[in-house]
């Protein structure tokens, strides 16, 4: 879907905002191995809306 990965728009209530979903970095003790799905690490720099 459009929110499984990456930065997605979010409206809720007349508001919005923004969404961001990454495999992230580390796994389950419960499943420990990754199938498919490359750890990954991201870097969001926020600035104040002017």
């Amino acid at each position: 879907t459009e929110r499984a990965k990456g930065l997605s728009q979010h409206s809720c209530d007349g508001r919005t905002g923004w969404l961001h979903v990454s495999a992230g970095l580390g796994c389950s003790p419960f499943a420990p191995y990754r199938t498919f799905c490359r750890p990954e690490a991201t870097l969001l720099t926020l600035v104040p809306q002017p």
